[in-house]
């Protein structure tokens, strides 16, 4: 009876066992992505973006806004093992802290329960298995847009009017119109059996591209061409088109998972505002006072308002008041966070610990009294190379005396950093130097400054509070630009 009751004892719990494989790991990884890198490319680490609602693309690296999931192999094939409740964009990347950085394979689609396999060669990738229809056709997708654009244009009658920008914009807007009906009905073709999460995701990204490329187009032709009022109005009727206009796709929250869409909102309202007061006498209206007073402020208005400013603060008039004015109207916590975050960017005093050449720690807080030029930059940048001779240089050479230059490299190594500055590349002897040591990419310094690239230059003023982070004023691409700058902040 002993041995009877043992026996049962040890099948309840292998039942419980076997029920946990079930019900607890299986269901909690409910998905599977197999990623084999050919042409016997040596990686041992890749790493899987998973992008949630809060992404609004490269301008933002919050935290929040995607999950990294870090595979490591001796072999060529990587195994991710997901928990998924839906749908999500995904990328695969290199490790590396910066996700633009290292790319292997551009964003796409997975969906609870896909087990797909993906084989990466050099010039090509091919998807097997579960789930993999949704991701061949979001890889094919912009291939095939373009190869649509072609053979519609040639279908596309054009209109009997005598201005070749009229005629190319209405020949551009009846093009993309149909480019974007094929995509809709693949995308809703039954044979496909795209389930209606994956057919919204689909729409998000594909839609959301073409509609850039149609409105950003359009918005370089009404820049840099003159039209008259008559002209105007035909323009004008272009936007009652009901696959184009704002009824359709445009701000519109179930989009608002792609940050392709919502770059795309932009574009559409930037053109909408254009055409709306062409030819006008008043400036009393900006961009900025248009765009908050769309009616409609939802979750995908928030989106693109955040992505806008982000992008764009360094040229507005008064950009804190504009932030504040939107963070009135804001509800979601990530993109008001993201915006309360700018302001403490910008308006508070800034302040970093780094390391001097001879182990000293340096704070920004006891070099006040100058304004201060800081200069990001790491080994291997050729831009920041270009970026030092032609402008920092030369500057650093002019108003040395009364600006205080510091030179930080983002490097772990120090004796590679002491190299790197006897080449006279990055830097020179002459000014401050500091690197952010072990810590590299993760240092406080690049969140506190929102460093997401190289070359990257800040000016503060005598209170360490930044007056300015705009590339073109601190001559990227025009000493003179950065001469400018200066010598306004200097008061001269």
């Amino acid at each position: 009876m002993k041995n009877v009751n043992i026996i049962v004892l040890i099948l309840l719990l292998f039942c419980v066992i076997k029920s946990n494989s079930v019900f607890g790991d299986t269901e909690r990884k409910n998905t599977r992505i197999t990623v084999e890198l050919a042409d016997g490319q040596e990686i041992e680490e890749l790493q899987l973006i998973l992008f949630k609602e809060e992404y609004i693309g490269p301008v933002s690296f919050s935290s929040e806004a995607f999950d990294r999931h870090v595979e490591r192999s001796k072999s060529s094939q990587f195994v991710f093992h997901l928990d998924l409740k839906g749908c999500q964009y995904f990328q695969l990347n290199l490790n590396q802290e910066d996700i633009s950085g290292g790319l292997i394979l551009a964003k796409n689609i997975v969906e609870r329960g896909d087990d797909v396999y993906i084989k990466i060669e050099k010039n090509k990738v091919s998807f097997k298995g579960k789930g993999r229809q949704k991701m061949e056709f979001l890889g094919r997708s912009e291939k095939e847009i373009s190869g649509l654009k072609d053979s519609v244009m040639k279908s596309v009658t054009s209109p009997e009017v005598y201005n070749t920008q009229i005629k190319y914009l209405v020949v551009n807007f009846k093009n993309w119109s149909a480019v974007k009906q094929i995509i809709i009905d693949k995308i809703e073709d039954r044979n496909l059996k795209f389930s209606a999460d994956a057919q919204r995701y689909l729409k998000a990204e594909i839609l959301g591209k073409i509609d850039f490329n149609l409105y950003h187009g359009a918005n370089a032709t009404i820049a840099y061409n003159r039209f008259s009022d008559a002209e105007i109005d035909t323009i004008q009727k272009l936007l009652q088109n009901p696959t184009l206009s704002e009824k359709a796709y445009v701000n519109k929250d179930e989009y608002l998972i792609s940050s392709s869409r919502i770059e795309a909102d932009v574009q559409y309202y930037r053109f909408s505002y254009r055409v709306g007061r062409y030819n006008r006498d008043d400036t009393l209206t900006t961009f900025n006072d248009y765009l908050d007073n769309i009616l409609v402020k939802g979750a995908s208005w928030e989106k693109m308002m955040c992505y806008y400013i982000l992008n764009t603060y360094h040229q507005m008039r008064d950009p804190e008041k504009q932030i504040r004015i939107t963070l009135a109207h804001m509800e979601h916590s990530s993109y008001a966070a993201q915006l309360e975050d700018l302001i403490d960017l910008k308006y508070k005093q800034k302040d970093f610990d780094l390391y001097d050449r001879e182990g000293h720690i340096v704070k920004l807080s006891s070099l006040s009294g100058k304004p201060v030029f800081l200069d990001f930059w790491f080994i291997g940048c050729s831009s920041c190379a270009d970026y030092f001779s032609r402008s920092v240089a030369k500057a650093e050479s002019e108003f040395g005396k009364d600006v205080i230059f510091i030179s930080i490299c983002v490097e772990k190594d120090k004796s590679k950093w002491m190299k790197a500055i006897s080449t006279n590349q990055y830097t020179t002897s002459k000014v401050l130097n500091l690197y952010t040591g072990e810590r590299a990419w993760n240092h406080s310094v690049i969140s506190e400054f929102a460093v997401i690239s190289a070359p990257r230059p800040f000016l503060l003023d005598s209170s360490r509070r930044i007056v300015t982070v705009n590339p073109n004023d601190l001559g990227r691409s025009n000493y003179e630009k950065l001469r400018e700058t200066l010598k306004k902040a200097l008061g001269k």
